[in-house]
């Protein structure tokens, strides 16, 4: 009998496609070279050694989701042949999310295979040619070669936080423990203090600083850790605060010390004694009573803050100087102070996760004029008071802020509700119901009732019941299911994936008189019978767009729960995650806001889709319909209580939309319903983004490779309506200068790159001349984006600097590979061209009368000499005519045979202006700040050159000078800049202004014929700038008289940087001409843009 069950069982581990022979011999270097049957070894010793059969077939995972198979001593594989189509626990392990391939292909843009260290670690790798990250998931991690130079580092850490574990089995690339990523967040992400003493300097040269008051209820908590909290606020680097402390303990003498010491020592620092404890809501009135602040700052008595957190809510408030309410990220700390863990990395305002989790509370700044015009803190709500009073002062108008930042350290000590639950504080249960209840009639839920889940966590009892009003819509391939009927609903209609579904979708609503509607998939299974009611009811709020739930995979784990925007890409929230998880971003069982809401659970009301216009055929109808909703000011919302589960081994979306469904998606929000701290990986769950990425060099010799292969560079552009190539002298352009035209408005084509910054200097410069265009009327204007696919995303992101340009544009995203003859637009009058890839473009299309080549940079320059610079130098022969914003560039595009103009940039003097007491602040500090403008990966801006430059400099000076940069993200640990060089991260537009009036010198250097606008913007701040001596920038240099220039060497620019530090009068002269150059030449761009329009005139005429 047992012979006979061997052979089936080879016979059926041969037959599947789910065991591999040759890839399972290939995998383990034990069995490459034998000549053992691939089938035997599994069935004998492979399956009991938890061996993968194949790349899609992971053993070990299925022997610990069923352990009853483990005990059985059945064969894993074997067991699912005969149960998958049986049992719906039983995980199909060919889907996406276990395949190697689909799990992994972002790990190298996360950064977490190195493919370079990868193939210098392994020369055979190198040698074979064999693709390195293939290599690794078939063999590399079986042979245990490290995927990263931190893997060994990682498997130490992952010993010591699971001490149990002897032998750490970590799968290949999958993220370790949490705390320990968050341990190297934690360091990642220090402030010290060099950069508190420019912020402290930026807040001297502010004309606005509003007075922040702490308000702080202090009762039986011990004297140390108040003098902590104490100490903390003496360490921000944001000097205008008060702390109102109402003392209600006066039992403990050391207590009672510490604070009136405190009082003493610092006049910000005032105190009440309170007669008696009147609870937390009394105490902290008497303590709002002395606020005499434009905001109140929440402090708990026994925890602290970082020495920054007030910092960044004055930046907030520069931006948005109307809102109510600020917060931040928060962590915990130990009670002993030793040690940061569980952060919370919040999303922006979501009202709904408000309703069963108070997940604002600290780091919190309510303007204090609106907590007194809703009456201060409640009593009966104590336990909860924070929360009720968060409810009231927000109320509908929405005006809250977020800093995503951790500014807050909750202290883990017996009484908090955080380290003992309820039973620290039972009074607390009844008035978060309290505070709920009132939070939901605020939200407009007055029927509504709160009530405590199974869980602990509260729940919504919605008190409605829409089913019978409602349609339940099966898209799929299998038709409607058995349990369709049972639901209540009014109607059911199944629709099959295919062409025109968003089509016949709207026709089946339009036929039916339901008023909400239900879209599922076919294969859903729902786990409760109050499915349908429970997704529904949030709906009779006409401020809620449409709802989503909890659809969970055949594993038991989060298929989908609502999708979030991150870094401009659509992703699923928790998606193989737990069923109640709980993540940096919070619990899966909180009600929460989404950014879109995909298929697998999707309701909505007839009024909702009728006032949007219904749904719209594309590769994402879900995505669109739902985003759009969103933008309408609806908002999204994602009930936890509503699950199911899909009867399906893949994604839902690869079921409705096939393969091409897991392609990234692109948001119309850069980032929504997230944290810019977090990775939602889309099969892992989510994760901590590294603060201090590895710098990546980049690949010219890849890039040439596809360069050299995409771009046919005939030096010819269409011949329908060329204008001269015959050089001619570049002209000197007047300021204001207007030729009569054409009398009815253009059609102007600008095609630009894709961008997400519509502040970046070279980008904003088009903006700004397409804004002015369309505000004068002379044009129509079209927008063409070569990398986008969401023409809604660009309009946003447009709007964000230019709202006028943004509402009258019309954005057309193309592709490399766009036939741009076959776009749907009108014959163009002008066409321009920006970034050289665009040019390929602008060439081939026929519909263009006047074809311009807008220049911003020498941009063969921007790649070693050869194939890819080649190319580009081609664009210069197509036959347009240059408009360049600096006279070099202008005659470097004639050298090649080319006619050009020019016009000279402007400064925004709103935004980039002086201090008026500029020269005393500065003159003040003995610690010279240095601004430098550092990107790794561009040769053109010298980075290597300022690395080499600013370690002697600092060497030399050490904290005589404070060194900053600012951008986006890169290692200084890299290049050996770690107590060199301090990066200040990514700056708003206007931030980047505050940077430059405190800083004493700004460096940038440039290896290409423009100066760049950041000089622009410094001199206009009245900084001193310091820069490379170029032939191609003397035109605004002026030979040294506006800026300390220095050669390209080591020597001569530390050099002139020593000078530029201790001549304080050579520098203050440089500084006044660089601003007196502004003023008279670069600060009217309006004039700017009516240049570039005159010349365009000309040439029509």
């Amino acid at each position: 009998m047992k012979m006979i069950d061997r052979y089936w069982t080879l016979r059926a581990l041969r037959g599947t496609p789910l065991f591999d022979e040759k890839w399972y011999k290939s995998r383990y270097p034990d069995l490459r070279d034998s000549r053992i049957d691939a089938a035997e070894h599994y069935y004998e010793h492979g399956a009991s050694e938890r061996r993968r059969a194949s790349s899609n077939f992971d053993t070990r995972r299925y022997l610990r989701l069923f352990p009853e198979v483990l005990e059985s001593g059945q064969n894993p594989l074997i067991h699912f042949l005969r149960n998958f189509d049986k049992d719906p626990r039983v995980c199909h392990f060919e889907s996406e999310l276990y395949d190697p391939y689909n799990t992994y292909e972002r790990l190298e843009r996360s950064g977490t295979f190195d493919i370079d260290w990868y193939l210098s670690e392994n020369p055979d790798v190198r040698e074979s040619g064999a693709d390195p990250l293939k290599h690794y998931i078939e063999f590399g991690y079986a042979e245990g070669r490290p995927a990263h130079p931190d893997d060994r580092l990682r498997e130490q850490a992952y010993g010591i936080v699971n001490g149990d574990i002897p032998t750490p089995q970590l799968k290949p690339l999958e993220p370790t423990s949490k705390s320990y990523i968050y341990e190297n967040y934690v360091e990642d992400s220090k402030i010290n203090q060099e950069v508190l003493r420019l912020q402290t300097k930026i807040l001297q040269d502010s004309h606005n600083s509003p007075l922040f008051s702490f308000i702080i209820p202090i009762y039986k908590v011990s004297s140390a850790i108040v003098q902590e909290l104490i100490d903390s606020l003496m360490k921000q680097s944001y000097l205008n605060w008060e702390a109102c402390i109402a003392l209600a303990y006066l039992d403990d003498e050391a207590l009672r010390q510490v604070v009136e010491v405190a009082q003493k020592s610092d006049p910000r620092i005032r105190v009440t004694i309170m007669s008696e404890n009147k609870g937390i809501s009394g105490n902290s009135n008497a303590a709002l009573e002395m606020a005499r602040g434009d905001f109140i700052v929440l402090v708990d008595h026994d925890d602290i803050i970082s020495p920054n957190a007030l910092f960044e809510f004055w930046k907030v408030l520069n931006v948005q100087p109307d809102v109510d309410f600020i917060y931040s990220d928060k962590d915990m700390i130990t009670e002993s102070g030793g040690r940061r863990f569980n952060p919370l990395f919040k999303p922006e305002w979501s009202p709904e996760i408000m309703l069963n989790a108070n997940y604002l509370t600290h780091l919190n700044a309510l303007r204090t004029s609106r907590v007194r015009e809703v009456g201060g803190w409640d009593s009966s709500t104590d336990g909860a008071q924070d929360w009720d009073l968060f409810f009231r002062v927000i109320g509908q108008s929405g005006k809250v802020a977020h800093v995503p930042k951790v500014l807050y350290h909750w202290r883990l000590v017996a009484t908090s509700v955080s380290a003992g639950g309820m039973a620290a504080k039972p009074y607390a249960a009844a008035a978060q119901l309290r505070a709920v209840k009132g939070g939901l009639n605020l939200l407009g839920w007055s029927d509504a009732i709160p009530e405590f889940a199974d869980d602990g966590l509260i729940r919504i009892n919605w008190q409605n019941d829409l089913s019978p009003e409602s349609m339940l819509v099966f898209v799929g391939s299998t038709g409607l299911p058995s349990w369709a009927g049972t639901t209540g609903a009014k109607s059911s209609v199944f629709i099959e994936v295919g062409e025109d579904l968003a089509q016949r979708i709207n026709d089946a609503i339009a036929a039916s008189d339901a008023s909400f509607i239900a879209i599922v998939p076919d294969l859903l299974q729902p786990i409760t019978d109050y499915w349908l009611r429970e997704i529904l009811a949030p709906l009779c709020n006409s401020a809620i767009g449409a709802t989503t739930g909890k659809l969970l995979g055949l594993d038991a784990q989060i298929q989908d729960a609502g999708w979030v925007a991150e870094t401009g890409r659509l992703v699923p929230l928790f998606r193989g995650m737990k069923r109640a998880a709980y993540s940096d971003i919070g619990f899966a069982n909180w009600y929460r806001n989404v950014a879109a809401i995909s298929f697998a659970t999707l309701s909505f009301s007839r009024d909702t889709w009728s006032k949007i216009g219904g749904l719209r055929e594309g590769e994402r109808p879900d995505f669109e319909f739902t985003q759009r909703i969103k933008s309408s000011g609806f908002r999204l919302l994602y009930n936890p209580f509503v699950e199911s589960w899909i009867d399906y081994a893949h994604t839902v979306e690869r079921y409705l939309f096939g393969e091409d469904a897991n392609r990234e998606t692109p948001s119309i929000e850069w980032n929504s319903c997230f944290n810019v701290n977090l990775i939602a990986s889309g099969s892992h769950g989510i994760n901590i983004r590294r603060l201090a990425e590895s710098s990546k060099e980049h690949r010219y010799g890849a890039e040439a490779f596809y360069v050299a292969g995409r771009f046919d560079a005939k030096e010819k552009a269409e011949p329908a309506l060329l204008i001269s190539s015959k050089p001619k002298e570049v002209p000197t352009t007047t300021k204001g200068r207007s030729r009569s035209g054409p009398s009815k408005p253009l059609n102007l084509l600008f095609l630009v790159p894709n961008f997400s910054n519509p502040f970046y200097g070279g980008i904003m410069t088009i903006l700004r001349f397409c804004d002015y265009v369309a505000r004068k009327g002379e044009a129509t204007i079209f927008i063409g984006v070569l990398g986008s696919s969401s023409e809604v995303a660009v309009s946003r992101t447009i709007a964000a600097a230019f709202p006028k340009l943004a509402s009258v544009a019309r954005i057309i995203c193309v592709s490399d590979r766009t036939d741009v003859n076959e776009l749907n637009i009108p014959v163009m009058d002008i066409g321009f061209c920006s970034l050289w890839t665009t040019a390929y473009l602008l060439r081939d299309l026929k519909k263009c009368n006047h074809k311009f080549y807008f220049m911003q940079d020498y941009e063969p320059l921007f790649y070693p000499a050869g194939t890819t610079s080649k190319i580009v130098e081609a664009t210069y022969g197509f036959g347009f005519h240059g408009i360049s914003n600096t006279p070099s560039l202008a005659s470097l595009y004639q050298s090649h045979g080319g006619t050009a103009d020019y016009f000279y940039p402007s400064v925004d003097r709103s935004v980039f202006y002086p201090n008026c007491n500029r020269t005393e602040v500065r003159s003040q500090s003995s610690v010279k700040t240095i601004f430098a403008y550092m990107r790794p990966g561009h040769p053109r801006n010298c980075f290597e050159l300022l690395v080499a430059g600013f370690r002697d400099l600092k060497d030399a000076y050490g904290d005589e000078i404070s060194i900053v940069t600012a951008g986006a993200p890169w290692s200084l640990r890299d290049y050996g800049l770690e107590g060199t060089v301090n990066h200040l991260g990514l700056l708003e537009y206007q931030e980047t202004s505050t940077i430059y009036r405190s800083v004493d010198i700004g460096v940038v250097a440039m290896a290409t014929p423009h100066p760049s606008y950041i000089p622009f913007e410094l001199m206009a701040c009245g900084t001193a700038v310091a820069s490379t001596r170029n032939a191609g920038t003397d035109w605004f240099f002026q030979g040294g008289a506006n800026g300390f220039l220095f050669d390209y060497n080591v020597a001569s620019f530390v050099s002139v940087m020593s000078r530029a530090v201790d001549d304080a009068e050579e520098r203050r002269s440089i500084a006044n001409s660089g601003l007196k150059l502004i003023d008279s030449r670069f600060s009217d761009w309006d004039a700017s843009c009516q240049s570039i329009l005159d010349v365009v005139k000309r040439t029509l005429t």
